[in-house]
C-alpha cells in the first residue's frame, strides 16, 4: 500500500514491520527503508516478531522500545529481550542502538561511535569484566554512571555526581543518582492528569524516584 500511494521511499523508516515478508526484503532493501524493532512490544501484542534474522543482512535495522504500556521500561532491558530472542548477535544489537540508528535517522557524522571530533554521546557502566556488549546486555539502570548528551551530563551516580559538583535529586532502582532537569515538576506536571496510581504501575516511572 505505501508502495501503491507512492511514500516508500529510501528516508521511509518502517516501525515493527511484523507483517513484512520475507519476499518484500530484498525490494525494501532495494530501495533503501529502514525497520524500527521493538520486539518486548511486538510479543507481548501479536506473539511474533518481523524477520529480523533475514532483514539484518539487508535493512538498516533499530531498536526501540514502543510505550511502556506495551514495551520495555527502558531501552536497558530492550536489549536482553531482544538478544533471548536470537534473531541477533550482541554486536548486532549494540549497532541496532548506535551506529545503525545514528545512520537510519541521519544524524551528524560519526554519531555513535567512539571517536575523535565524534559527537559526545556517551554511556558508562562499571567494567564487569566481560566484553563490552556483555556488560551492556547484563547492565541494569542502577548501575548506570554516567550518560552524558553532546559532550553534557544528563545522569551521573553518586561518585561522578560528586566529582562533577552535582547534588543528587533522585533513586533509580533504589541507587541514588542526579538526573537533568526538574525531575519533581516533571511528575507534579504529569500527576494531574494521569492520578498517582497509574504512574506508580508505569514501569519506567516505577524505577525512579525524586528526593528533596
Amino acid at each position: 500500500e505505501l508502495e501503491r500511494i507512492g511514500v516508500l521511499e529510501a528516508n521511509t523508516i518502517i516501525v515493527h514491520g511484523i507483517a513484512i515478508s520475507e519476499e518484500q526484503v530484498p525490494k525494501l532493501s532495494k530501495i533503501g527503508v529502514s525497520v524500527i524493532w521493538c520486539p518486548a512490544s511486538n510479543q507481548f501484542l501479536y506473539g511474533e516478531n518481523a524477520p529480523i534474522t533475514q532483514m539484518k543482512d539487508q535493512l538498516r535495522i533499530g531498536l526501540g522500545t514502543d510505550s511502556t504500556l506495551s514495551g520495555s521500561p527502558t531501552l536497558m532491558e530492550e536489549l536482553r529481550v531482544a538478544h533471548r530472542t536470537k534473531m541477533a548477535s550482541s554486536e548486532e544489537l549494540l549497532e541496532m542502538v548506535t551506529t545503525k540508528a545514528a545512520s537510519i535517522f541521519h544524524l551528524p557524522s560519526r554519531t555513535g561511535t567512539l571517536e575523535e571530533e565524534a559527537p559526545a554521546d556517551l554511556l558508562l557502566l562499571p567494567d564487569s569484566g566481560e566484553k563490552a556488549t556483555d556488560t551492556l546486555l547484563n547492565a541494569t539502570p542502577a548501575e548506570v554512571a554516567l550518560v552524558i548528551v553532546n559532550g553534557e551530563p544528563r545522569l551521573a551516580d553518586a561518585a561522578m555526581a560528586e566529582k562533577l559538583g552535582l547534588g543528587l535529586n533522585a533513586t533509580v532502582q533504589g541507587a541514588p543518582k542526579w538526573i537533568y532537569g526538574n525531575l519533581a515538576g516533571l511528575r507534579s506536571r504529569i500527576l494531574p492528569v494521569t492520578g498517582n496510581d497509574i504512574l506508580s504501575k508505569n514501569p519506567l516511572w516505577a524505577l525512579i524516584k525524586t528526593v528533596p
